[in-house]
C-alpha cells in the first residue's frame, strides 16, 4: 500500500477519522501483553492484565501529557488513584472493543486506511507531498515497518467506527440547544469598585525585627539556586539517528564515544539553571540554543539518573531533523543569599502583604455599608461583560480583570442587586454588583454560530453516555475482574 501511495500526484485531504492519538501510533496496549508472575490487575474474559503492562501505558500516558502541557505538571495529579483506575478502564474498554470488532467483523477499507496515511504530516517533505521514505525512517525510528504499521492503523480505525456507529442513534433536543446558544451570548452589567493595595502605602510601616523574622523563617527561599555545566551534542538531520540512541545508552557516562565514532562535536554551556532558559553564549548557533530550551528536552535534565547518576540523556526528538543529548559536566551548589543583599527585598514583601491585607478589609466593610447605603452604588464603575469569550475585544482593565472570575460572576446564584466582595490574591479585592443581563437576539450572528457548537458539544457528551452503556452491557456478558487493592499498591512509576 505504501508503495502505491509513492506513486499518487495528488494528496487527498479528507480526513476521514480525528485521531487524537500522541504522534499517530495506536494506542495498541493488548499486543504488549505475555503470560508472567507478575500481579495482575484485572482479568476480562479470561485474558489478565499485569501490572508490569498497566503500568507501561500509564508511564506512556503521563510522558506524552507532560510533553504536551510542560513537565510542571505535579506527579501526583498524573499518578492519584482516580487516574490510575481510568487507564485500567480504559485498557478494559479497549478489550472489549477489539472482541466486538473481531467478532462483528467490523472493520475499514484500505482506501480509508491509504487516505489516512496521506494525511500524516510526519509523512510529509518540505514541499507538503508524501514521501514513502521519510514515513519508513519515522515509522522505523517507533520500531515498526510500515505493514505493522498498516494493519495496526487499520484495527484503530475500525475501533473507531463503534462511537460513529452508535452516534446514528443519538437524539438532542433543539429547544434545549436554542435556549443554551442564547445564554452563551449573554451580557451582564457590573457596578465595581476596586481597592487596591498602593492606596494603603502611607497607613502600614516595618520594623526592623519583622525583616529579620521573616528571613529566618523562610532561609530556604534566598538562595542562588544550583547551576550545571552541560556537554551536548545537537544533530541536524535524522542520519544515523538509532546508531547514535543505542551508543549513547551503551556509553552511559560520556559523549565523547558518540562524538567520536560520528565526528560530531560536544559543545558545552556553563552554570545553567535548569529552571531558566539559556541565553547567547559564546558561538551557540539557534537551532543548539533552540534545543536546549525545548520543554521535553529539560524535562530529563530533572531526572535522578541525569541529576544523580551522571548518567547521558536520550537522544531527544526537539523537531524534524533536530535531536538533542547532553551529559552532566559539573555541579554547583545552591549558595544562601546574605541578609543585607536581601533585606531590602524582604521589607518591600512584608510592606505590600500589609497593604493588601488593608485592601480586602476594606472591601469587606464597603460590603457591609453597601448594603445599608444606596448611595454608595453612585460611585461604582459600569462594566459590561460577556459570557462568550470573543476574540478581538477590546477590554479594559476593569473588563479583564472580571474576566478572570467569570464562572462566579455568571451563575444562577448571582442574583440582579446583590453586590460580593472579589479577592483578587496580591491585588487586593473588588466590590461587585449585578447591576442587569441581556440574552442575545434569536437570529443574531453570535447566536446562530453558538449554536453549531453548542449542538457538537451535546452530541459529542450523548455518545459519549452512549457508548459507556454500550460498553457496560458488554462487560456483563464477559466476566471482568478489577484487582484495584493490586492497582492501587506502590509502582515503579510511582517510585
Amino acid at each position: 500500500m505504501f508503495e502505491a501511495i509513492r506513486e499518487k500526484k495528488k494528496i487527498l485531504l479528507f480526513v476521514l477519522l480525528a485521531l487524537v492519538i500522541p504522534p499517530f501510533i495506536v494506542v495498541g496496549a493488548w499486543d504488549q501483553i505475555s503470560p508472567s508472575q507478575e500481579p495482575v490487575v484485572a482479568s476480562v474474559d479470561g485474558v489478565d492484565i499485569y501490572k508490569r503492562n498497566w503500568e507501561n501505558v500509564h508511564q506512556d500516558f503521563v510522558t506524552n501529557f507532560k510533553n504536551r502541557v510542560g513537565a510542571s505538571v505535579p506527579d501526583e495529579m498524573l499518578n492519584s488513584n482516580e487516574l490510575k483506575r481510568a487507564t485500567l478502564d480504559n485498557m478494559i474498554n479497549q478489550f472489549i472493543l477489539q472482541k466486538v470488532v473481531s467478532t462483528s467483523r467490523i472493520t475499514v477499507s484500505d482506501s480509508d486506511v491509504k487516505t489516512i496515511i496521506l494525511g500524516i504530516p510526519e509523512f510529509h517533505d518540505d514541499n507538503g507531498t508524501f514521501n514513502l521514505e521519510k514515513a519508513k525512517k519515522v515509522l522505523s525510528r517507533q520500531g515498526m515497518s510500515t505493514i505493522d504499521f498498516e494493519k495496526r492503523l487499520k484495527a484503530d480505525l475500525s475501533l473507531a467506527l463503534i462511537p460513529e456507529i452508535l452516534n446514528t442513534s443519538n437524539f438532542v433536543p433543539r429547544t434545549l440547544v436554542r435556549k443554551l446558544a442564547r445564554a452563551d451570548n449573554e451580557t451582564r452589567t457590573f457596578g465595581v469598585k476596586l481597592f487596591s493595595p498602593l492606596r494603603y502605602k502611607n497607613k502600614v510601616n516595618v520594623s526592623t525585627k519583622e525583616v529579620e523574622e521573616f528571613f529566618s523563617a523562610n532561609s530556604s527561599r534566598f538562595v542562588i539556586p544550583p547551576t550545571y555545566d552541560l556537554d551536548f551534542i545537537v544533530l541536524e538531520n535524522d542520519d544515523d539517528l538509532e546508531e547514535i540512541g543505542n551508543l549513547l545508552y551503551e556509553e552511559n557516562t560520556s559523549l565523547e564515544p558518540v562524538a567520536e565514532k560520528f565526528n560530531l562535536k560536544v559543545q558545552r554551556i556553563s552554570k545553567l539553571d535548569i529552571n531558566a532558559p539559556a541565553i547567547v553564549k559564546g558561538d551557540l548557533k539557534n537551532n543548539a540554543l533552540r534545543a536546549l530550551n525545548n520543554a521535553k528536552f529539560r524535562s530529563e535534565l530533572f531526572s535522578d539518573d541525569f541529576l544523580i547518576e551522571n548518567y547521558n540523556t536520550e537522544l531527544i526528538q526537539v523537531a524534524d531533523g533536530l535531536h538533542i543529548a547532553a551529559s552532566l559536566a559539573k555541579k554547583y551548589d545552591a549558595v544562601p543569599m546574605k541578609f543585607e543583599v536581601v533585606k531590602d527585598q524582604i521589607k518591600s514583601e512584608i510592606l505590600f502583604q500589609k497593604m493588601n491585607r488593608l485592601a480586602k478589609e476594606e472591601a469587606n466593610t464597603a460590603l457591609e455599608d453597601f448594603k445599608a447605603d444606596d448611595k454608595l452604588k453612585k460611585s461604582l464603575k459600569n462594566v459590561v461583560l460577556s459570557f462568550r469569550d470573543i476574540e478581538n475585544q477590546n477590554e479594559d482593565e476593569y473588563s479583564q480583570l472580571l474576566r478572570q472570575f467569570k464562572g462566579d460572576l455568571f451563575s444562577h446564584q448571582f442574583k440582579i442587586n446583590q453586590v460580593q466582595v472579589l479577592d483578587l490574591d496580591g491585588n487586593g479585592a473588588a466590590l461587585v454588583l449585578f447591576v442587569s443581563s441581556k440574552l442575545g437576539r434569536p437570529s443574531s450572528k453570535l447566536v446562530v454560530e453558538s449554536l453549531q457548537n453548542i449542538f457538537g458539544i451535546f452530541s459529542r457528551v450523548e455518545t459519549d453516555l452512549v457508548v459507556k452503556a454500550w460498553l457496560r452491557d458488554f462487560e456483563k456478558q464477559m466476566k471482568v475482574d478489577r484487582y484495584l487493592n493490586v492497582l492501587l499498591k506502590d509502582s515503579a512509576i510511582a517510585q
